[in-house]
């Protein structure tokens, strides 16, 4: 009989064993399991910080593209060559006021460069450059008297543009000449817009009976060199480079 108890006793104690054996590996399975779930919890919530936590790249501040919204107009020196330049280009021999160069607006720049880009391309031989299909033109056209813009009078004031706030003062009433510095070349009544490669011939395109007259140079784009006069329907085609500010020759005081 003590034989038997004593087997007996330990099937039970085996049982028993068996059964907290089982339930350690059951624990320690889930256990795992925790484990595992915390470390992809941990992964998941790692890779959002680093998503939402990441630093911005840092530009070049020198290849930062500024557009331009609204026309500078910068005055050159007698000394720059640039100045010489559009001035041998004038050659209307007068007293020359000021040469203004004019930066447009960047929506009225990049139409003109896509377009003399396109121009280019349909050009037959090896020199496919935009230069080649850039033309500078004159364009005579009429100010008011009491132009908003210029300060300058008829006894020969220095002063050329009138600012506030480095802000030029352009005209509200319609001026062709705050016009086209503002809006560049436009279709207004005509379908067509006439430019000139001598001055002379543009002078006749300015007010009348004034003293102080207003040129632009213009970039015309054409295929061809244009005799003379260039005439265009598109406004793209053309964009204001200078104004030079001058007294009419014709006048004398």
């Amino acid at each position: 009989m003590a034989s038997i108890s004593q087997s007996a006793f330990s099937i039970t104690e085996l049982t028993e064993s068996q059964t907290t054996i089982s339930q350690f590996t059951t624990e320690t399975h889930q256990i795992n399991i925790n484990k595992n779930q915390t470390k992809s919890s941990f992964n998941i919530i790692t890779t959002l910080k680093s998503v939402f936590t990441r630093k911005p790249s840092i530009k070049d501040p020198s290849k930062k593209c500024t557009k331009i919204l609204q026309t500078q107009l910068i005055r050159l020196r007698e000394k720059d060559p640039e100045y010489e330049e559009v001035k041998d280009l004038f050659a209307i021999k007068t007293k020359i006021h000021a040469i203004i160069k004019l930066q447009m607006p960047t929506i009225l720049e990049n139409k003109h460069e896509k377009y003399k880009k396109s121009i280019a391309k349909k050009i037959k031989g090896p020199d496919k450059s935009v230069n080649y299909v850039t033309h500078k033109m004159f364009h005579g056209t009429k100010r008011w008297i009491n132009c908003d813009l210029l300060i300058i009078n008829e006894s020969g004031n220095n002063d050329i543009i009138k600012m506030e706030n480095n802000i030029p003062n352009f005209c509200k009433s319609g001026c062709g000449l705050c016009g086209i510095v503002q809006q560049g070349n436009r279709k207004i009544s005509a379908k067509r817009m006439w430019f000139a490669q001598q001055s002379g011939m543009s002078l006749g395109y300015c007010n009348r009976g004034i003293k102080v007259k207003v040129m632009f140079v213009i970039d015309c784009v054409a295929i061809t060199q244009p005799k003379n006069v260039f005439i265009t329907c598109k406004e793209k085609a053309t964009l204001p480079r200078y104004l030079i500010i001058f007294d009419d020759p014709n006048i004398k005081t």
